[in-house]
Protein backbone atom coordinates (compact mmCIF):
# COMPACT_ATOMS: atom_id res chain seq x y z
CA UNK A 1 0.00 0.00 0.00
CA UNK A 2 1.24 3.62 -0.54
CA UNK A 3 -0.33 7.34 -0.66
CA UNK A 4 -1.44 8.83 -3.86
CA UNK A 5 -2.65 13.08 -3.45
CA UNK A 6 -2.15 11.86 0.56
CA UNK A 7 -4.75 8.64 0.20
CA UNK A 8 -3.94 5.41 0.92
CA UNK A 9 -4.16 2.93 -2.40
CA UNK A 10 -2.75 -0.67 -3.33
CA UNK A 11 -0.10 -0.55 -5.23
CA UNK A 12 -0.11 -4.14 -5.68
CA UNK A 13 -1.92 -7.56 -4.19
CA UNK A 14 -0.80 -11.02 -5.30
CA UNK A 15 -0.31 -14.27 -3.78
CA UNK A 16 2.68 -16.39 -3.23
CA UNK A 17 3.16 -19.92 -2.01
CA UNK A 18 5.66 -18.62 0.76
CA UNK A 19 7.22 -15.97 2.26
CA UNK A 20 11.02 -16.40 1.05
CA UNK A 21 13.70 -13.21 0.19
CA UNK A 22 12.97 -14.70 -2.64
CA UNK A 23 9.10 -14.71 -3.02
CA UNK A 24 9.63 -10.93 -2.05
CA UNK A 25 12.01 -9.90 -4.41
CA UNK A 26 9.85 -10.77 -7.36
CA UNK A 27 6.86 -9.34 -5.75
CA UNK A 28 8.99 -5.88 -5.52
CA UNK A 29 10.40 -5.99 -8.66
CA UNK A 30 6.71 -5.98 -10.13
CA UNK A 31 6.61 -2.44 -9.01
CA UNK A 32 7.38 0.55 -11.04
CA UNK A 33 10.34 2.88 -9.36
CA UNK A 34 11.26 2.66 -5.12
CA UNK A 35 9.50 4.26 -3.16
CA UNK A 36 11.80 7.34 -0.74
CA UNK A 37 10.20 4.69 2.15
CA UNK A 38 9.07 1.82 3.95
CA UNK A 39 7.19 1.11 7.05
CA UNK A 40 7.00 -2.80 7.60
CA UNK A 41 7.30 -5.12 10.60
CA UNK A 42 10.78 -6.90 10.99
CA UNK A 43 9.90 -10.41 8.53
CA UNK A 44 13.53 -11.71 7.80
CA UNK A 45 12.20 -12.45 3.96
CA UNK A 46 10.92 -8.96 3.38
CA UNK A 47 13.87 -6.84 4.97
CA UNK A 48 16.22 -9.22 2.87
CA UNK A 49 14.48 -8.65 -0.47
CA UNK A 50 14.35 -4.62 0.47
CA UNK A 51 17.70 -4.32 1.52
CA UNK A 52 18.38 -6.14 -2.48
CA UNK A 53 15.92 -4.37 -4.54
CA UNK A 54 15.65 -0.73 -2.79
CA UNK A 55 19.07 -0.40 -1.05
CA UNK A 56 18.29 3.43 -0.94
CA UNK A 57 14.95 3.45 0.46
CA UNK A 58 14.58 4.61 3.96
CA UNK A 59 13.48 1.73 5.96
CA UNK A 60 11.31 2.28 8.96
CA UNK A 61 10.06 -0.76 11.43
CA UNK A 62 6.24 -0.55 12.08
CA UNK A 63 6.06 0.58 15.54
CA UNK A 64 3.19 -1.00 16.92
CA UNK A 65 5.04 -4.18 15.77
CA UNK A 66 8.11 -3.73 18.14
CA UNK A 67 5.55 -2.63 20.62
CA UNK A 68 3.63 -6.19 20.67
CA UNK A 69 6.92 -7.68 20.48
CA UNK A 70 8.45 -6.57 23.56
CA UNK A 71 4.80 -6.64 25.54
CA UNK A 72 4.89 -10.67 24.58
CA UNK A 73 8.83 -10.82 25.76
CA UNK A 74 7.27 -9.34 29.11
CA UNK A 75 4.49 -10.89 29.37
CA UNK A 76 6.58 -14.45 28.80
CA UNK A 77 8.44 -13.17 31.94
CA UNK A 78 5.69 -12.74 34.04
CA UNK A 79 5.53 -16.00 35.68
CA UNK A 80 9.50 -16.82 36.72
CA UNK A 81 12.36 -15.68 38.40
CA UNK A 82 11.88 -12.19 36.92
CA UNK A 83 7.76 -11.89 37.78
CA UNK A 84 8.05 -8.71 39.90
CA UNK A 85 10.27 -6.64 37.51
CA UNK A 86 8.13 -7.83 34.60
CA UNK A 87 5.00 -7.04 35.76
CA UNK A 88 6.46 -3.90 36.80
CA UNK A 89 7.81 -2.62 33.03
CA UNK A 90 4.69 -4.46 31.27
CA UNK A 91 1.82 -1.26 31.84
CA UNK A 92 4.73 1.37 30.87
CA UNK A 93 5.45 -0.19 27.36
CA UNK A 94 2.70 1.50 25.39
CA UNK A 95 3.49 5.30 27.04
CA UNK A 96 7.51 4.05 26.22
CA UNK A 97 6.82 4.43 22.68
CA UNK A 98 5.50 7.99 22.77
CA UNK A 99 8.86 9.38 22.62
CA UNK A 100 12.71 9.25 23.12
CA UNK A 101 12.64 11.03 26.36
CA UNK A 102 9.61 7.98 27.88
CA UNK A 103 12.04 5.62 26.14
CA UNK A 104 15.29 6.05 28.35
CA UNK A 105 13.50 6.16 31.75
CA UNK A 106 12.02 2.91 30.86
CA UNK A 107 15.13 1.73 29.30
CA UNK A 108 17.28 2.76 32.09
CA UNK A 109 14.56 0.33 34.55
CA UNK A 110 14.50 -2.07 32.19
CA UNK A 111 18.44 -2.65 32.29
CA UNK A 112 18.42 -2.66 36.04
CA UNK A 113 15.52 -5.12 36.41
CA UNK A 114 18.57 -7.21 34.68
CA UNK A 115 16.41 -9.76 32.67
CA UNK A 116 18.49 -11.98 30.39
CA UNK A 117 15.81 -11.69 27.61
CA UNK A 118 15.25 -8.20 27.95
CA UNK A 119 18.78 -7.18 27.99
CA UNK A 120 18.97 -8.93 24.66
CA UNK A 121 16.07 -7.70 22.83
CA UNK A 122 17.12 -4.30 23.80
CA UNK A 123 21.05 -5.38 23.03
CA UNK A 124 19.09 -5.50 19.05
CA UNK A 125 16.16 -2.70 19.03
CA UNK A 126 17.43 -0.03 21.39
CA UNK A 127 19.69 1.81 19.05
CA UNK A 128 17.33 1.54 16.04
CA UNK A 129 13.93 2.69 18.33
CA UNK A 130 15.81 5.80 19.75
CA UNK A 131 17.21 6.55 15.42
CA UNK A 132 13.92 5.77 14.39
CA UNK A 133 12.36 8.83 17.21
CA UNK A 134 14.46 10.88 15.57
CA UNK A 135 13.29 10.15 12.03
CA UNK A 136 9.21 10.90 13.23
CA UNK A 137 9.14 14.56 13.04
CA UNK A 138 6.50 16.36 15.08
CA UNK A 139 3.11 14.72 15.14
CA UNK A 140 1.38 18.18 14.01
CA UNK A 141 3.85 18.52 10.84
CA UNK A 142 4.33 14.60 9.81
CA UNK A 143 2.66 13.80 6.53
CA UNK A 144 0.01 11.67 6.09
CA UNK A 145 2.19 9.56 3.87
CA UNK A 146 4.87 8.89 6.32
CA UNK A 147 2.97 6.73 8.91
CA UNK A 148 4.89 4.78 12.14
CA UNK A 149 3.18 1.94 12.13
CA UNK A 150 1.43 -0.38 9.16
CA UNK A 151 -2.00 -0.01 10.95
CA UNK A 152 -3.39 1.93 7.87
CA UNK A 153 -2.46 -1.27 5.55
CA UNK A 154 -4.16 -3.49 8.17
CA UNK A 155 -7.17 -1.67 8.17
CA UNK A 156 -7.36 -1.42 4.15
CA UNK A 157 -6.82 -5.33 4.37
CA UNK A 158 -9.09 -6.86 6.66
CA UNK A 159 -12.33 -6.66 4.04
CA UNK A 160 -10.38 -8.97 1.69
CA UNK A 161 -8.76 -10.90 4.47
CA UNK A 162 -12.16 -11.57 5.70
CA UNK A 163 -13.39 -12.44 2.38
CA UNK A 164 -10.78 -15.15 1.63
CA UNK A 165 -10.47 -16.81 5.13
CA UNK A 166 -13.48 -19.27 4.56
CA UNK A 167 -12.22 -20.54 1.36
CA UNK A 168 -8.35 -20.19 2.22
CA UNK A 169 -7.84 -24.38 1.65
CA UNK A 170 -9.74 -23.71 -1.75
CA UNK A 171 -7.69 -21.56 -3.39
CA UNK A 172 -4.88 -23.89 -4.90
CA UNK A 173 -4.76 -22.31 -8.54
CA UNK A 174 -2.20 -19.15 -8.19
CA UNK A 175 -2.97 -17.68 -11.10
CA UNK A 176 -6.53 -17.63 -10.56
CA UNK A 177 -6.26 -16.29 -6.98
CA UNK A 178 -4.08 -13.38 -8.56
CA UNK A 179 -6.90 -12.30 -11.20
CA UNK A 180 -9.13 -12.33 -8.22
CA UNK A 181 -6.61 -10.13 -6.33
CA UNK A 182 -6.74 -7.86 -9.12
CA UNK A 183 -10.44 -6.89 -8.93
CA UNK A 184 -10.12 -6.78 -5.25
CA UNK A 185 -7.67 -4.38 -5.72
CA UNK A 186 -9.85 -2.36 -8.64
CA UNK A 187 -12.66 -2.58 -5.58
CA UNK A 188 -10.42 -1.43 -2.76
CA UNK A 189 -8.95 1.37 -4.41
CA UNK A 190 -12.57 2.40 -5.82
CA UNK A 191 -11.16 2.05 -9.70
CA UNK A 192 -13.77 -0.76 -10.62
CA UNK A 193 -17.04 -0.10 -12.54
CA UNK A 194 -19.95 -2.80 -13.64
CA UNK A 195 -20.60 -0.19 -16.31
CA UNK A 196 -16.53 -0.26 -17.58
CA UNK A 197 -16.71 -3.97 -16.74
CA UNK A 198 -19.58 -4.66 -19.11
CA UNK A 199 -18.59 -2.48 -22.17
CA UNK A 200 -15.35 -3.74 -21.86
CA UNK A 201 -16.54 -7.76 -22.02
CA UNK A 202 -18.53 -6.79 -24.95
CA UNK A 203 -16.43 -5.10 -26.95
CA UNK A 204 -13.60 -8.17 -26.39
CA UNK A 205 -16.44 -10.50 -27.74
CA UNK A 206 -17.47 -8.57 -30.70
CA UNK A 207 -13.76 -8.10 -31.98
CA UNK A 208 -13.87 -11.97 -31.46
CA UNK A 209 -16.49 -13.25 -33.22
CA UNK A 210 -18.73 -13.51 -30.22
CA UNK A 211 -15.47 -16.30 -28.50
CA UNK A 212 -13.18 -15.33 -25.77
CA UNK A 213 -9.65 -15.69 -27.63
CA UNK A 214 -7.90 -17.55 -24.64
CA UNK A 215 -8.38 -20.39 -23.78
CA UNK A 216 -9.91 -21.69 -19.95
CA UNK A 217 -6.41 -23.83 -19.55
CA UNK A 218 -4.77 -20.37 -19.90
CA UNK A 219 -5.92 -19.29 -16.64
CA UNK A 220 -4.02 -21.71 -14.75
CA UNK A 221 -0.62 -22.32 -13.00
CA UNK A 222 1.59 -23.28 -15.99
CA UNK A 223 3.61 -26.61 -15.13
CA UNK A 224 6.74 -25.93 -13.38
CA UNK A 225 5.07 -22.91 -12.09
CA UNK A 226 5.00 -22.86 -7.96
CA UNK A 227 0.97 -23.03 -7.30
CA UNK A 228 -0.41 -22.31 -3.58
CA UNK A 229 -0.45 -26.19 -2.93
Amino acid sequence: MGYENGRPKFWRLEAFPDASAASWRVFLGRLDGAPPRVVCDAHSGMLAAIDTQWPDTELYLCEWHMQHALTRLLHSQASGAHAVAANALMPRVERAFDGVHFWRPFVRDCRAAAIPALDNWLDHNDFLIQWQFQRRGRAANRPVDQPLTTGGLEHKTRPIRDAIHPRRHALKNRERTNRMLMLMQLHANGDDSETAYRTAILTWLLANGGRPRGLRRSVTDQLGSPSLR
